[in-house]
């Protein structure tokens, strides 16, 4: 009857379109990724940043599962007084 074919959006409802650069535009819109980039998160990036800070330190509590005492930090070099900002 109108000579354009309707686009089906949800149950009973379709759309139909005068112009058919429009519903192109429309099935095309439909059709794209909402997909968005990974945000980095700023504990991870941090804890990437002193990683190298922080292995004495996980290698100490994993092995004596333990937090250190001050005379261990001072042995082991467990300062972790430079990652204060």
């Amino acid at each position: 009857m109108l000579g354009v074919d309707a686009i089906p959006v949800a149950l009973g409802i379709y759309f139909i379109f005068r112009d058919e650069a429009q519903a192109e535009t429309f099935r095309a819109s439909r059709f794209r990724s909402r997909a968005t980039t990974p945000r980095i998160r700023l504990s991870v990036k941090r804890f990437e940043d002193y990683q190298s800070l922080l292995q004495p330190l996980m290698t100490f509590i994993t092995e004596r599962g333990r937090l250190p005492k001050k005379e261990n930090c001072q042995k082991k070099q467990l300062s972790v007084q430079s990652l204060e900002p």
